[in-house]
C-alpha cells in the first residue's frame, strides 16, 4: 500500500525543485497552467508529495498531478487495476489524456486528467439528509461492485497495521513538539489495549483508504473518484470512520460536544442503513474502535498540523479529547 506520512523523516527532494520539475513537465506535455489547486504537504512547508494544477490540455480543461515522491504502488497501475476490475458503472475514475509512471532518476511522475467540473457530493462539515443518504448509496455501490475482487493480496493484520501507523505518527507529534503525555500519552496506551483486546475481530478489507467527501464528485450521475493514490487494505469500516474524521477537522472551534455526539450518531444512523450494511453482524461492535482510531490520530499529530489560528486549534483539540474518550467508555462498558 502507498505511504505518504510514514516518509516524513525520509529524503525529500521534490520541494527544492518543484520550479524546475513543472517547467520540464510543461514543455514535455504541452500542459498550460491556470492555477496551483493543492499542495500535498507532508505536515512541513517543504515536504511536498504532490501538486495539482488546473488548466488545460489539447484545448481541453484538464489537471496536471505531479508526484514528486515514490508510491510503492504507482497511481497509473491503480488506474489500470481498476479499470479491470470495477464492476460498477456508476462509479468511475477521471478520464486520463496522458501520463508518466514516477522515475527515480528524474525524481517525479506525471497525470493528466479530465477535470471534474461539478461539485463534491457535499462541502465538510455538514451535509443534508439527502447528501448523507447519496454518499451511503455510493458506499453500498464501492462496497458491492468495486471490491468483487481484491486487486492485490493482504501481508499485514490489523493489529500491526493500526500499531505502526501510530508509531510513526508519535515520532512525528513529539519532533513537532505537539506530544504532552498527560494528553496524548495516556490515550495511546488506553486505546492500544483496546486495539490488542479487539484487532482479532477486524478483518483487513481491500477499500480505498482515504475516502471522504473531498475526493468524491458526481458527474452526470455517475460517482469519480478523485486522488487515487489511496486504494489500499485497511481494518474494515476504517473507510467509514475516514469520513466522519475528514468532517470533525472541519467543524467550527465553537460546535459543542453534544451536537457533535449528535452530529456523529445521525451519520452512523444512516451507515447502518447501508444495504452492505445491514449484511454484516459485526458494525457496532467494529465500526466505534475504528472511529477512536482516527481521534486518536487527530489529537497525537492532525489537529495541531491544522491551519486553523492557534486558539480554533486549541477548542478543537478539546473537542477531540471528549470525543476520545466518550467512545473509549462505550467501549470498553
Amino acid at each position: 500500500m502507498n505511504k505518504i506520512s510514514e516518509k516524513y523523516f525520509g529524503k525529500h527532494t521534490f520541494h527544492p525543485d518543484i520550479k524546475k520539475i513543472t517547467a520540464q513537465t510543461i514543455d514535455e506535455t504541452g500542459f498550460k497552467i491556470k492555477k496551483e489547486i493543492w499542495r500535498g504537504i507532508i505536515y512541513d512547508k517543504n515536504k511536498v508529495g504532490s501538486l495539482i494544477y488546473s488548466g488545460e490540455y489539447n484545448a481541453k480543461p484538464a489537471i496536471l498531478k505531479i508526484q514528486g515522491l515514490k508510491p510503492e504502488i504507482d497511481e497509473i497501475d491503480i488506474f489500470n487495476l481498476f479499470k479491470k476490475n470495477n464492476l460498477s458503472a456508476k462509479i468511475k475514475l477521471p478520464e486520463l489524456f496522458a501520463k508518466k509512471k514516477y522515475s527515480r532518476k528524474t525524481g517525479f511522475g506525471y497525470l493528466i486528467m479530465e477535470n471534474i467540473p461539478q461539485k463534491k457530493i457535499f462541502a465538510p462539515p455538514f451535509a443534508s439528509e439527502k447528501q448523507i443518504k447519496l454518499f451511503c448509496e455510493f458506499y453500498n455501490e464501492y462496497r458491492e461492485k468495486v471490491f468483487a475482487v481484491p486487486w492485490w493480496k493482504n501481508s499485514i493484520n490489523t493489529e500491526k497495521f493500526i500499531l505502526q501507523r501510530l508509531a510513526g505518527w508519535i515520532k512525528i507529534s513529539k519532533h513537532k513538539k505537539f506530544w504532552d503525555e498527560n494528553l496524548q500519552g495516556i490515550r495511546v496506551k488506553q486505546f492500544r489495549k483496546i486495539i490488542k483486546a479487539n484487532s482479532d475481530k477486524i478483518p483487513m478489507v481491500f477499500s480505498r483508504g482515504h475516502l471522504s467527501c473531498n475526493d468524491l464528485y458526481l458527474q452526470k450521475n455517475k460517482f469519480v473518484l478523485l486522488s487515487n493514490l489511496f486504494w489500499s487494505w485497511r481494518p474494515k469500516y476504517y473507510d467509514l470512520a475516514f469520513n466522519l474524521w475528514a468532517c470533525l477537522l472541519k467543524l467550527p472551534a465553537d460546535y459543542s460536544f453534544e451536537k457533535t455526539i449528535l452530529f456523529l450518531e445521525k451519520w452512523i444512523t444512516a451507515y447502518r442503513s447501508i444495504p452492505w450494511i445491514k449484511k454484516q453482524k459485526d458494525f457496532d461492535e467494529i465500526f466505534y474502535i475504528l472511529l477512536l482510531e482516527r481521534l486518536l490520530g487527530s489529537l497525537v499529530i492532525d489537529v495541531r498540523a491544522g491551519n486553523q489560528p492557534k486558539s480554533e486549534q486549541k477548542k478543537l483539540f478539546e473537542l477531540h479529547l471528549k470525543l476520545f474518550d466518550y467512545f473509549a467508555k462505550l467501549i470498553q462498558g
